[in-house]
C-alpha cells in the first residue's frame, strides 16, 4: 500500500509539472517558453513510463558453486537477472538478506578464541551491490559468503530497487527465489583410546565384545577388511567364487551409546558435535556398533546401522536448546532400548544436576561411563566442581576439553 501511495504521489507531481510547463508556454508565448516545454516532454514521458514499468516480471536465478560444504568454508553465490523489455534503467540496487541461520561467523582457525569470548561474531545480514543495467536484458552478479556456520540454510528472496538517472522515482520489489544448501560439521582429528580388553587379529584390533559374540550363524555376507579369518564361510565362498564371511545372529548388537547434549548455541557445542561425528565415523571403521542420542532443541537418535552420509546429515541439522524435559527424554529413550551395550560416553557444554543424577543411576548397572565437558579453562563454576566430584565418587570418568585441545583441533576420547 505504501508503494502504491508513493507512485501515485510521483504521478501527481508529473501531471502538475506537465500542466505547469504547458500553461507557461501558452500564456507566456515566445520561443523560450515553448522550447522549455518541448525539452521537458521527453523527460516527463520517460518518468511516466517508468512509473508503469513492471519490475515484478523480472526473472532471477541463484546459483551456488556447491550445495554441501564444510563449516568454516566459503561459498560463491551467482545471481542472474533476466527481463523482457529493454527499458532504460540507470541504477539497479541488489539486496540479498542473509537468513538468520547465517547470522554468525564461524572461523575454525580462531575456534579457541571464540570459546574464550563465549560467543560467535556477528555477520552483516545484508549483501548490497549497485549495477548499471541501461538497456541490457541480462545481468549477473557474484559475491561470496565466508566462514559459514554449520546447519541447513535457506535463502528465500532477492530484493531489487530500480531508479532513474535523477533518482526521482525508485521502485523496489522482492523476487522469490528459494535456494537451500548444507554446511556439514567441521572435521577434526579425533583419536580413540579404547581401554577395554582387546585381542589382535591379523593387523586389525577388535574389542573383546566382538570376539565373544554368539556363534549362531544366520547367513553369509561378502568379506570385509577386519573380519576374522575363523569366520570365513567356506561353503558360501566355494559357491559364489568370492570370499564370504559368516553372518551371526548377534552381528547387529550395540556395543555402546554416545549421548550429546547441546544447551546453548556456543562454540563448545559445535566442538562437541564435531568430536561426536568423527568419533562415530572411527567406531564404524572399527566395526563397533554405537548408537547416538541427542538432546537439544529436540530429542533425536541415530541408529548404529546408519551410513556415513546419514551420519553427516544427522549432525548437520542438529540445534542446541536443551531443557530439563528434553534431557530426561534422552535418558528415558536410552533406558527403553533393549541392547544398551557396555559403555556410555557423554558430551555436553554444561554440567547439570539432572545429568549427574541420571549418570549416577546408570553407574549402578555396571556400565563404563565417561563424560566430557567442554568449556573455557577458567569457566568452571562452583556448582560444576561439586557435580564433578559427585561423578568421580560414583566412579565415572570426567574429562574437560578447553582451549588447548580446540586450538590444535585435535581430541583424544577415552572409553
Amino acid at each position: 500500500m505504501r508503494r502504491v501511495v508513493y507512485l501515485l504521489m510521483k504521478l501527481m507531481i508529473l501531471i502538475i509539472l506537465s500542466l505547469s510547463f504547458f500553461s507557461y508556454a501558452m500564456f507566456q508565448g515566445g520561443f523560450t517558453s515553448w522550447f522549455l516545454f518541448y525539452i521537458s516532454v521527453p523527460f516527463l514521458v520517460y518518468f511516466l513510463c517508468f512509473i508503469f514499468y513492471p519490475i515484478r516480471d523480472w526473472q532471477v536465478e541463484r546459483i551456488l558453486n556447491d550445495e554441501k560444504i564444510e563449516a568454516g568454508n566459503s561459498i560463491r553465490v551467482t545471481l542472474n537477472f533476466k527481463r523482457r523489455l529493454r527499458f532504460p534503467i540507470s541504477y539497479l540496487i541488489i539486496e540479498e538478506t542473509v537468513p538468520k541461520s547465517l547470522s554468525h561467523v564461524f572461523n575454525p582457525y580462531h575456534w579457541s578464541e571464540i570459546l574464550t569470548q563465549g560467543q560467535f561474531n556477528k555477520r552483516d545480514m545484508n549483501e548490497r551491490h549497485l549495477l548499471y543495467p541501461n538497456f541490457r536484458k541480462h545481468l549477473s552478479y557474484q559475491y561470496q559468503l565466508t566462514n559459514l556456520p554449520r546447519g541447513i540454510h535457506t535463502m528465500q528472496f532477492v530484493s531489487i530497487t530500480v531508479s532513474d538517472i535523477f533518482g526521482f522515482i525508485k521502485k523496489t520489489v522482492e523476487l522469490p527465489v528459494q535456494t537451500t544448501f548444507y554446511v556439514t560439521p567441521k572435521k577434526i582429528n579425533v583419536q580413540l583410546d579404547f581401554s577395554t580388553y582387546r585381542q589382535e587379529l591379523g593387523d586389525k584390533h577388535v574389542s573383546t565384545m566382538h570376539a565373544n559374540r554368539s556363534n549362531l550363524i544366520s547367513g553369509a555376507r561378502p568379506y570385509m577388511p577386519g573380519d576374522r579369518l575363523s569366520s570365513i564361510h567356506w561353503k558360501a565362498t566355494a559357491k559364489t567364487a568370492s570370499l564370504m564371511t559368516k553372518d551371526f545372529d548377534q552381528e547387529f548388537n550395540c556395543d555402546g551409546t554416545i549421548l550429546l547434549f547441546g544447551f546453548n548455541n556456543h562454540p563448545a557445542f559445535e566442538w562437541n558435535l564435531s568430536v561426536c561425528q568423527m568419533l562415530l565415523s572411527i567406531m564404524k571403521l572399527k566395526n563397533l556398533r554405537v548408537d547416538c542420542l541427542f538432546g537439544g532443541d529436540k530429542s533425536v537418535s541415530l541408529s548404529n546401522g546408519s551410513s556415513h552420509e546419514s551420519l553427516t546429515d544427522f549432525f548437520t541439522q542438529l540445534k542446541a536448546g536443551a531443557t530439563e524435559s528434553i534431557v530426561q527424554s534422552v535418558f528415558d529413550r536410552y533406558q527403553s532400548t533393549y541392547d544398551k551395550g557396555t559403555f556410555i560416553v557423554v558430551f555436553t557444554d554444561r554440567l547439570t544436576d539432572q545429568i549427574v543424577r541420571q549418570l549416577k543411576l546408570l553407574s549402578t548397572q555396571q556400565r563404563k561411563l565417561t563424560i566430557y565437558v567442554t568449556r573455557t579453562r577458567n569457566g568452571k563454576m562452583g556448582d560444576e566442581a561439586r557435580l564433578e566430584l559427585e561423578l568421580r565418587n560414583a566412579r565415572i570418568n570426567v574429562y574437560s576439553m578447553s582451549e588447548a585441545e580446540i586450538k590444535q583441533q585435535r581430541g583424544v576420547v577415552t572409553i
